[in-house]
């Protein structure tokens, strides 16, 4: 006979499964900072996932890099002779949008599908 399923009691003690991912170091530092603020070890760890999970200044997270071009880059741009013009190497390293390069990179994403 099977039992039914019981939802867990937010008061209780943390579950096994925060104890066997922590070290117990950890463990008991942060049921020290949990007991200190009044909160069960639960409530603390969401508050600190919620916490995570938004932008420290409330902005978008940014795409990776800075978004500005290294010297080669901007020199690669500003030169429309280059031979690197309508590669994939020219899209994908050196960011390149000029017409070749976009064609280069449709061209190749068509092959490869």
């Amino acid at each position: 006979m099977s039992r039914p399923a019981q939802m867990p009691d937010p008061d209780a003690p943390p579950s096994v499964l925060v104890k066997t991912f922590l070290r117990p170091y950890t463990y008991r530092q942060l049921t020290g900072h949990a007991a200190q603020r009044g909160l069960t070890l639960s409530e603390l760890l969401s508050l600190l996932a919620d916490a995570s999970l938004q932008p420290v200044d409330g902005t978008r997270r940014r795409r990776r890099g800075n978004g500005s071009l290294s010297k080669s880059q901007q020199a690669f741009q500003e030169n429309p002779d280059d031979p690197r013009h309508g590669t994939v190497n020219g899209y994908n390293n050196l960011r390149c949008r000029c017409d070749a390069c976009r064609f280069a990179i449709s061209v190749y994403k068509k092959a490869k599908s």
